[in-house]
């Protein structure tokens, strides 16, 4: 809703205004209820509530009514999310309305509209609690409040293409989120309060006022309602804010140069900056003030920095350089180019000025598929004075070349090495070179700092890659076969014709789209050879002499590698941070995707790249802090940051509880006493039996570790030993570790284990989970013998995990994990034999830290909203993951559609579909049954979103509801199966391209198939 559209207001609010609410009486299904007096200070209730929507209540069941309590469950409709992790657009509201507990009280009456503060509960990944606070009614007044509180933002649920969020954060009254030099700067103070600067004692910041006097710090009135202390990155913010109205240019501000994190009320405040833009005058004075490393102003924002409040001013905050963007060729030596695009800083100071190139190099489509996902991320680097080099591999996207035989050959790192060559000798590179990424180009990044280390090459930053080609990445991870959306997709997009001309030619189909599939090759590798150890760069852990940033996952399926590298090469490499937090396949800044709190990533690379890449040192602090930043969890989506210094932790102790009869998970401390040897030679082995049943476990999501929900269903079908309820708090970090014996009736078998964490209502919620491939047992891998007791030990993957008092903890145990791993093709039954000396599981205990303690100041930094490009030309359906059971085969069933309008005019949608079939008659006959549907539609020009662009009423709605007549396009169907008996894997692959253009009618479609057997071999 537009403020225009509201009327104007007898009574102006301001966000740190508080409205009081008296005594509640009000009428609840025939009952007069009372709730005591409440002060709703509002912008203290968006700060304690993690999610903030605004939306509307559209039902209400009442499932407690009793004279102390009424409780009911509201279904919400979500219009804007205000605050928090995206979240879809209906989602239950729990456990609402008058409860003992809490002060205040909730209507949410159906029909009328609301701003709700609420947390998650439960596992119910659409359920949230409401805070002790009541709602607010979205009247004007609530509006006009929302308007007026800072840092709230404007996001759409999950599943809406619209944006029906209302007016908040106006930048009349949030002055942080608009610093820009793209745009021109507008003076946001208020005019009714004109800073005084002739003596530095005022400074007064729009409704926020800091009074300097005598030197002092008196009082702070509007983010620090406490009054008595304030941050100093806060007050340096408010100075620098204040100081773009200056229009004399030689004054003096006061500034603490205190090393403690916060300036108490009355603090001294003694040294003094100048300000000027005359950079004669600057160069003057730095002499005469060696606290300042870097200041001046230009036009009218002020930079500066003291040696103890940089990352108050880390350049995430302040934009400093316009840019460029240009496709080029970088030519290899073989004559092959590789399609570049350069996105070049312009310097407003310094035309000769020379940056350090950053490179991202991937076969991911930058001129097409991921156009407008590169575009937030290349902007932000650029307009922190960076080039930006991004790079399609050959024979993909828009380079030229044969398509490369699968991921990460020889031939694309000794391209590599060319294209840092020519980079750090581009005419505005200052010679230095970096690469970055999350996932492909995270991998080749690492494997350029190790095995080839081109002297260009200075620094990597690497998100949720991989140290282990074949046990660490989603071809053979753990060792077992793994199928998903990613195999289809890079074997279908590999077929697509060059962008931006799209030319359909003989040079065309033979160099892209009849090469063979790189998942039939991956089938001629299924033991862990020199195929994949080549290049694992655990292979070459002492050459990492290379700084190196690592960012990792706890809900991805590489959360391992930034440990893994971490503990084997911190001596070696100058320098190597590790972050671990609560993410997906995603940067800690897409809070659509990330369960838990996320924070500015990118800036982080700022801060990584600014130290090693550039002449000055304004990033020192980043080598000062702690090297390892882990979120330790206290829920799927709750947890805090802090660092660790030293890896293992030092207080690091292993608690150890054994697996014993009665399905029980016993701690050591508390046997009785430990057996003999003689009495264990005589005493009889208790044995659990789990049948084999390949089809189980889609609880568990389609990546080992992903995040899920309740895992009660899949624990049904398990061995599963559960404890006590605890009686104390219990954090572990790190990798645990779990032995037991075992035997099969089959020459194959997988072992999955899972930890678990029970609570209070019996859900359970995953925390940790580990597989070995039962041919691993051997040296080399081989077949099992029948029968025989083998020993097992498997280190779960990495986690964080707190276990509150009165919870349970479980392991889990089972010879499946349908769909992330394949299942072993024979029939049997395995036994757990529960002898005491190898049966347990070894907890990586930590002491729990003080809840005040604070948490590292990167990852409370939010991505400004300066910096948030507006999503308009990508959009997407919800995806579809769900399971079809029938008495003789279970269906695992994947559907996902996207769409991207690209401003040359080009519509993309994309289809990408599976069924993944197990029959319960024979675990054998298993099938991966796929499609992906590319339509690419051109001329497309005159649409301001992709939300205006018409979608034909189909079952997929894939094609625009356009004349098509007169419009080129075509379409890339890809139909993949792979399937399997006792024996053998089958690929069965057909590519159909059909081409229209505006004389075509309807075409007969190029085709190709392909057809592959290979062996099983241990799978």
């Amino acid at each position: 809703m537009s403020k225009e559209g509201r009327g104007k207001m007898s009574k102006k609010l301001y966000w740190h205004e508080t409205l009081s609410v008296n005594t509640l009486e009000n009428s609840i299904n025939g009952k007069l209820r009372s709730c005591p007096s409440t002060d709703v200070f509002i912008w203290n209730t968006v700060q304690r509530a993690p999610l903030v929507v605004y939306g509307k209540s559209i039902g209400k069941v009442i499932y407690v009514d009793n004279d102390a309590e009424l409780l009911f469950n509201v279904t919400f409709r979500v219009e804007c999310i205000l605050k928090g992790q995206d979240i879809k657009n209906r989602i239950e509201i729990t456990d609402a309305g008058i409860k003992s507990d809490r002060i205040a009280c909730q209507y949410l009456d159906p029909g009328n509209a609301y701003v709700v503060f609420l947390e998650k509960c439960g596992l119910n990944m659409n359920a949230y609690c409401p805070i002790d606070v009541q709602e607010r009614l979205a009247d004007d007044t609530t509006l006009e409040l929302l308007e007026k509180t800072c840092r709230l933002k404007r996001n759409p649920p999950l599943d809406s293409l619209s944006n029906n969020c209302p007016s908040v954060s106006m930048p009349e009254f949030c002055h942080y989120n608009n610093i820009s030099t793209k745009r021109k700067v507008v003076d946001y103070i208020n005019t009714n309060d004109k800073p005084l600067f002739n003596n530095g004692t005022q400074i007064f910041h729009g409704s926020n006022k800091i009074i300097i006097k005598e030197g002092k710090l008196i009082d702070l009135i509007g983010d620090n309602p406490r009054h008595d202390k304030i941050d100093r990155s806060r007050l340096l913010q408010f100075i620098a804010d204040s100081v773009r109205s200056l229009s004399n240019e030689n004054n003096s501000i006061p500034i603490s140069c205190y090393e403690n994190n916060y300036i108490s009320h009355g603090s001294i405040i003694p040294n003094v900056i100048p300000i000027t833009k005359n950079l004669n005058q600057i160069n003057r004075l730095s002499s005469s003030y060696p606290f300042v490393n870097d200041y001046s102003t230009t036009t009218k924002i002020l930079y500066f920095r003291d040696q103890l409040s940089r990352a108050a001013f880390a350049d995430h905050r302040i934009m400093t350089y316009n840019f460029t963007s240009e496709n080029t060729w970088l030519t290899m030596p073989d004559g092959v180019r590789l399609s570049a695009t350069l996105v070049i800083p312009i310097s407003q100071r310094d035309t000769n000025e020379n940056f350090p190139v950053l490179l991202e190099y991937k076969p991911y489509r930058k001129d097409d598929s991921f156009f407008n996902f590169n575009q937030p991320k290349i902007h932000y680097l650029a307009q922190r004075g960076f080039i930006v080099a991004l790079v399609d591999i050959r024979g993909t996207g828009s380079s030229e070349g044969v398509l490369i035989e699968y991921e990460y050959t020889s031939q694309e790192l000794n391209d590599c090495e060319h294209v840092i060559e020519l980079l750090a000798g581009h005419a505005r590179s200052n010679g230095r070179v970096g690469m970055y990424g999350l996932s492909w180009s995270a991998f080749n990044s690492l494997m350029m700092a190790t095995l080839r280390r081109p002297p260009a090459l200075h620094a990597v930053f690497a998100a949720h890659g991989s140290e282990d080609l074949y046990n660490n990445d989603v071809h053979y991870g753990d060792g077992i076969l793994h199928q998903d959306e990613y195999i289809l997709s890079v074997d279908h997009e590999n077929a697509l014709p060059a962008s931006p001309d799209y030319l359909i030619n003989e040079q065309w189909t033979n160099e892209r789209f009849t090469r063979r599939p790189w998942i039939d090759i991956y089938l001629e590798h299924q033991l862990n050879d020199k195929f994949w150890q080549n290049h694992s760069i655990k292979c070459s852990y002492d050459n990492l002499t290379v700084p190196v940033y690592l960012l990792a996952g706890l809900y991805d399926a590489y959360r391992d590698f930034a440990i893994n590298i971490y503990e084997h090469a911190h001596q070696i490499s100058p320098k190597i941070k590790v972050v671990v937090g609560p993410f997906v396949h995603a940067m800690p800044e897409f809070s659509t995707r990330n369960p838990g709190p996320g924070y500015d990533g990118t800036a982080e690379m700022i801060r990584w790249f600014n130290h090693w890449l550039k002449d000055n040192d304004d990033s020192d602090d980043i080598l000062n802090e702690p090297d390892i930043t882990l979120f330790v969890r206290t829920s799927l989506t709750t947890g805090t940051y802090r660092y660790e210094s030293h890896w293992p932790i030092p207080q690091q102790q292993t608690r150890r509880m054994q697996f014993k009869k009665g399905r029980k998970l016993v701690e050591q401390a508390l046997l009785k006493s430990p057996m003999s040897t003689a009495e264990k030679e005589n005493n009889d082995i208790d044995i659990d039996v789990l049948q084999y049943q390949p089809w189980i476990g889609f609880e568990a999501g389609s990546w080992l570790g992903m995040l899920t929900g309740d895992q009660r269903p899949f624990d049904k079908d398990c061995l599963v030993y559960d404890s006590d309820p605890t009686q104390e708090t219990i954090e572990i970090i790190g990798f645990v570790n779990v032995s037991f014996q075992a035997s099969t009736t089959a020459h194959l078998a997988h072992w999955f284990v899972r930890l678990e964490d029970v609570d209070a209502s019996d859900q359970v919620s995953p925390v940790a989970v580990g597989a070995i491939n039962g041919a691993q047992l051997h040296t080399p891998p081989a077949y099992l013998e029948p029968n025989f007791r083998y020993t097992i030990t498997i280190r779960l993957h990495f986690t964080t995990w707190t276990f509150l008092p009165g919870h349970r903890i479980r392991v889990a145990i089972s010879n499946a994990m349908f769909a992330s791993a394949w299942p072993t093709p024979f029939p049997m039954n395995t036994s757990i034999y529960l002898n005491p000396s190898v049966s347990f599981i070894d907890l990586p205990v930590v002491p729990s830290i003080s809840p005040s303690s604070i948490p590292p100041a990167f990852t409370q930094q939010q991505v400004a909203s300066s910096d948030m490009l507006p999503q308009l030309f990508s959009a997407s359906k919800p995806k579809v993951y769900k399971k079809h059971e029938t008495d003789i085969a279970t269906t695992i069933t994947f559907e996902q559609v996207t769409y991207e309008l690209l401003p040359n005019g080009c519509f993309i949608s994309a289809l990408l579909a599976w069924d993944f079939i197990c029959s319960h008659l024979d675990p054998a006959d298993v099938r991966w049954v796929t499609r992906a549907r590319q339509i690419y539609v051109f001329d497309m020009h005159g649409y301001e979103s992709i939300v205006d662009v018409p979608l034909k009423d189909d079952d997929e709605r894939l094609y625009p509801n356009v004349d098509l007549s007169t419009r080129r396009h075509f379409e890339l169907v890809t139909d993949l199966v792979k399937h399997s008996d006792r024996d053998y894997f089958y690929v069965h692959l057909k590519r159909q391209f059909l081409e229209k253009n505006d004389t075509a009618t309807c075409q007969q479609p190029m085709t190709f198939v392909f057809n592959g057997k290979h062996k099983r071999n241990c799978h």
